[in-house]
């Protein structure tokens, strides 16, 4: 994570493979930390933008903690977006959609008794850029609305996921020409970023905020 960190993605690369040997002789193939490991290889390729290699990694991690929990569980739902995600970035939509109903119906399950996950929330705002991109705006409009009524029912949101879904939420009101819309998420963004402790207005979203406001 270290390497990670610094950007040495060879380093970190190599690290994540060494510990995916050990966990395969000392607790097997079919445990938790196993398909962790094999889910954060995945995520390290998709952060240095080489999708071919990412869906291998996610999809052997989700089908091992599919027989590990025998159930509902947050990481399943995870592996669910993380697949959606890349299939969304490759342009296979109708497979994106599909695993992020899959997490999204998943996390419904799992937080049940908390109305007001932010877990939720990334869901909905999943699907809203989903089907926004696709060109549904109504359909994304009602999936924005539901991750803004469960942000705006939390007490303690003014922190930089907060911040971000108002960035997403600001540009599908720029594709619907409601600028004044717009123009208060994208200011109300600015102004959490500016207050969020260690980000500021050096933060690439601060940047990206007013690269919007531009």
């Amino acid at each position: 994570s270290i390497y990670k960190s610094l950007g040495n993605y060879d380093s970190s690369l190599i690290c994540y493979n060494k510990s995916l040997s050990i966990k395969l002789n000392s607790v097997g193939k079919f445990h938790s930390s196993y398909s962790t490991t094999l889910n954060n290889i995945g995520v390290l390729y998709a952060s240095v933008g080489s999708l071919d290699k990412v869906l291998p990694y996610y999809e052997e991690s989700l089908k091992i903690k599919q027989i590990v929990y025998k159930g509902p569980h947050k990481d399943i739902a995870t592996n669910y977006s993380n697949l959606a995600y890349t299939h969304f970035k490759l342009g296979n939509f109708e497979i994106a959609e599909e695993y992020f109903n899959q997490a999204l119906n998943m996390r419904l399950k799992v937080f049940e008794l908390d109305t007001i996950s932010t877990i939720v929330a990334a869901s909905y705002m999943n699907l809203a850029s989903l089907y926004s991109k696709l060109g549904n705006y109504k359909v994304s409009n009602d999936y924005y609305k539901m991750a803004s009524n469960i942000w705006n029912k939390l007490k303690e949101n003014q922190n930089e996921s907060y911040a971000s879904f108002l960035l997403n939420y600001s540009k599908f009101h720029i594709e619907e020409k409601q600028f004044d819309l717009a123009l208060y998420d994208i200011n109300k963004a600015l102004v959490i970023l500016e207050n969020v402790n260690g980000i500021g207005n050096q933060h690439s979203r601060y940047s990206n905020a007013l690269l919007s406001l531009g």
